[in-house]
């Protein structure tokens, strides 16, 4: 706190009073006085050129230091303009914006005097590069259309498109774009614009006084300092722009302001809000309507806490009643009061939100070594989503183990396991910091969990169904597109989405990144939906200002570990015809805090809200959502070095030479097999885990079983490496990685050990049998298994933890028993 007490704060209010517009100068007054009341300098340029725009803002970014507070404010026109063309392709701009200094009209050849959102972007990422705390507020409008209303609207008629393309064609050619340019958005900076991309923004009058719509809102909705003359409190961004929403919806329905960037922080600051789950409500009687449903998870008997609406959090002392849902909509949804408690007439005035304090559909989470710690089993139980499974539960929806030092976190999906998180205990107690994140995976994951399952419901659904989608990843500036039912991509490797609107009606999609339990939104410059009108396409990978195709560079989730074969990740694009802003359904790691206070710190899900009182009369908006899955590939882990493994295999097994699998040697040539166990530990199956559960257990014998349940004989290779090469007929090598492996042509990396496995009923001891495993890297061997006389493939590099019996019953899935010891 101390940090941002000493750095400055300063802004640069910029006003162009071009044409119509009267109210600017009331605009850069009022906002003044909003940021002086929060500790800002301000620089006033009104009527402000190009050339002085340029001037004062570089003047700011050289006076700027790091944690310094900066805002930048423009108020006047803007305008856009379009491809006419008909070019649609990928690397195509569609549309052109640009903001309208005083001197816009003394354009002339080769000197356009607008500034381009390129340029825009240049100066703003120039000054997150000095400090992150940056600030854009643009009260104009990029709009291409005119609006017939009584407000005047904040854009002019639009100019050539070849003339805006030229001058930043111009730009480019002398070398003035000296900064790289982000793919969807600068993520340092919390833009606030004064109406969406294809539509109006307006200044009317207020009383005797004529402003800006937005910068009228933002002046109702902005804290300020008390009678005391006390700093204003902090509320976030996503608070604040509920209440501008909530306020240009009386004074000017037709404008939808959005926000750009991380809206939980703190107006004018890095810190965050650290909140979860709150949603806009309305009252008419004892009629409760709340704006959430279907796409935001509310479910009947989810029950919620009224607070005021500048709270940011819910507790006893501002909890003024509380209600339980009772219908549930595509969007909002009814509820009813529960108890005596009802809001006073100026409580209503004001304004509530609704806070989440208990979801009816809590998700089994199964803890295992983990009795001892009470902080984790009140968390997980204290939890609105989670709950402990009961011991019999078959299909937990997590599981969290402790064992040797470790905590991991492992997820279920269907037949598929996944470990999301390991951490290392510092010792047998679990810290309140550990905790902490591991709930907050939990609770995270039960999020994307939701959107996961939403698609399966509303795939088929007739809006979902509008959108053509390609899919496929960027080599060399070029779309390769995927074709594969389940695709894979190595980490690093780069994605690209192409999705057009194939109907009539326009729509607005999201795109969201689901991974290791986290929900990402990837179209982060249009949180309340990219509108595509008929035929138009939407491309996420390419850079808008210079057309150039990217990619977006796919990453290994933090704390998952990486020996894994792969782990699955899924593209969520949800489709709706009209406007919300879904911030909310991402999620976010939060700071350490308590288990009491865990539960009653929330997120603001930033939805438009209507001044609609009855649900019976509200619009009906129809939404649908497409998923599209694939894996994820890791890096190679580096191995770490090893000398006592060299001289495991006699002959050609000394490790890192390659072995025709038909040479590998049997497990009972080796002689590490001297010393192995030849039976498993008699312990029953391990309910509900299969073959990617993963435990680490000190003591566990360096081997695995398997035994062959099938009606068939069976060929295993436990080894400690995938296999890496084909022989081909031609005497090439070729890489295995994409899958196709046969017997007869594959090698294995040595150390590595083969056996034949007669069907169980026919031999019970032929059927098993304990192979050796060599690697320490968290204790995994590579299990691969051929079926039948002529050795088909069956199961390709599974990963098998040391100690393990593996049941082979002919499915895709081995049966794992982790092991136990005997008593």
């Amino acid at each position: 706190m101390s940090q941002e007490i000493t750095n400055r704060k300063c802004a640069l209010l910029i006003g162009c009073p071009v044409g119509s517009l009267h109210g600017v100068e009331t605009d850069l007054g009022t906002m003044q006085g909003i940021l002086e009341e929060h500790g800002f300098t301000c620089k006033k340029d009104c009527p402000a050129t190009r050339d002085s725009i340029f001037l004062a803002w570089n003047d700011i970014i050289t006076q700027t230091n790091q944690g310094d507070a900066v805002v930048i404010y423009y108020s006047g026109h803007g305008g856009m303009v379009e491809n006419r063309n008909g070019e649609n392709n990928v690397t195509t701009r569609q549309r052109l914006q640009y903001l309208v200094p005083m001197d816009f009209g003394e354009t002339k050849e080769n000197d356009w005097r607008g500034i381009t959102d390129v340029e825009l972007s240049q100066l703003l990422r120039k000054t997150t590069d000095k400090t992150k705390n940056v600030t854009l507020i643009l009260d104009c409008c990029h709009a291409a259309r005119m609006a017939r209303l009584p407000g005047t609207v904040k854009t002019i008629d639009p100019n050539e498109y070849s003339e805006v393309s030229r001058h930043i064609e111009k730009m480019w050619s002398e070398g003035k774009f000296d900064t790289e340019f982000h793919l969807e958005r600068n993520p340092d900076a919390v833009t606030i614009v004064a109406s969406a991309q294809t539509e109006s923004a307006y200044e009317q009058p207020f009383g005797n006084v004529r402003m800006s719509v937005l910068t009228e809102a933002l002046h109702k909705a902005m804290q300020r300092k008390d009678s005391q003359g006390a700093a204003p409190a902090q509320v976030s961004w996503r608070s604040i722009m509920l209440r501008v929403r909530e306020r240009m919806k009386v004074t000017c329905p037709p404008q939808y302001p959005e926000i750009e960037g991380d809206d939980l922080r703190f107006a004018f600051s890095l810190t965050k809000a650290d909140l979860h789950e709150a949603i806009p409500v309305s009252l008419d009687g004892d009629d409760v309507i709340l704006d959430g449903g279907e796409l935001h998870g509310l479910q009947e008997g989810d029950t919620y806490g009224l607070a005021p609406f500048d709270q940011e959090s819910l507790n006893p002392g501002n909890e003024i009643a509380k209600v339980v849902v009772t219908t549930v909509g595509s969007l909002k949804s009814s509820a009813r009061f529960e108890g005596n408690s009802r809001p006073t007439q100026q409580q209503r005035e004001h304004g509530m939100k609704a806070f989440l304090k208990m979801h009816l559909g809590r998700l089994p989470v199964a803890l295992q070594g983990c009795q001892t710690s009470k902080t984790l089993r009140g968390s997980v139980n204290g939890s609105r989503f989670l709950s402990i499974a009961d011991p019999d539960e078959r299909h937990p929806f997590a599981t969290v183990q402790q064992e040797a030092g470790r905590l991991r976190l492992i997820s279920h999906e269907g037949s598929v396991s996944l470990l999301l998180c390991d951490w290392q205990l510092q010792g047998e107690e679990l810290d309140d910091n550990c905790v902490t994140e591991c709930v907050d995976k939990l609770e995270s994951l039960a999020h994307s969990r939701h959107l996961l399952a939403l698609a399966g419901e509303s795939q088929s659904r007739e809006i979902s169904q509008q959108i053509d989608v390609e899919l496929g990843r960027v080599r060399n500036g070029r779309c390769e597109p995927w074709s594969e039912k389940t695709p894979a991509i190595e980490e690093g490797g780069k994605l690209y989405l192409k999705i057009r609107n194939t109907g009539s009606p326009s729509v607005y999609i999201w795109v969201f990144d689901i991974c290791a339990g986290s929900v990402t939104l990837l179209s982060s410059a249009s949180p309340s939906g990219r509108e595509l009108r008929q035929n138009d396409t939407y491309v996420f990978g390419k850079v808008d200002f210079t057309g150039k195709l990217v990619g977006a560079a796919t990453s290994w989730p933090k704390r998952t570990p990486k020996e894994q074969e792969s782990i699955p990740e899924d593209i969520i694009i949800i489709v709706a015809d009209g406007r919300i802003d879904l911030h909310g359904l991402e999620t976010c790691s939060r700071t350490a805090r308590g288990g009491d206070e865990l539960r009653e710190l929330i997120n603001i899900m930033s939805l438009e809200r209507t001044r609609t009182l009855s649900t019976e009369t509200q619009e009906y908006q129809r939404f649908g959502v497409r998923r599209f899955s694939f894996k994820l590939i890791p890096e190679p882990v580096p191995e770490p070095e090893r000398n006592y493994l060299d001289q495991s295999i006699e002959g050609e097994g000394v490790e890192g030479h390659l072995i025709a699998a038909a040479d590998l040697p049997t497990p009972e040539s080796v002689e590490e097999w001297k010393n192995l166990p030849a039976h498993p530990p008699g312990v029953p199956e391990a309910k509900g885990f299969i073959s990617s559960i993963i435990r680490t257990i000190q003591g566990v014998p360096p081997c695995v079983w398997v035994i062959n349940q099938h009606i068939e004989e069976i060929t295993v290779v436990v080894s400690r490496y995938r296999p890496t090469r084909l022989l081909t007929d031609a005497g090439v090598n070729a890489s295995a990685a994409g899958g196709g492996l046969n017997f007869g042509t594959t090698t294995y990396q040595a150390p590595a050990t083969r056996k034949t496995l007669t069907p169980q009923v026919r031999d019970r001891e032929g059927s098993m049998a304990v192979f050796p495993v060599w690697t320490k890297r968290d204790d995994f061997a590579v299990i691969s298994i051929f079926t039948g006389p002529d050795k088909v493939l069956y199961i390709e590099n599974d990963r098998i933890l040391v100690g393990s019996t593996a049941y082979f019953r002919n499915k895709p899935d081995l049966v794992i028993e982790a092991y136990k010891k005997e008593l």
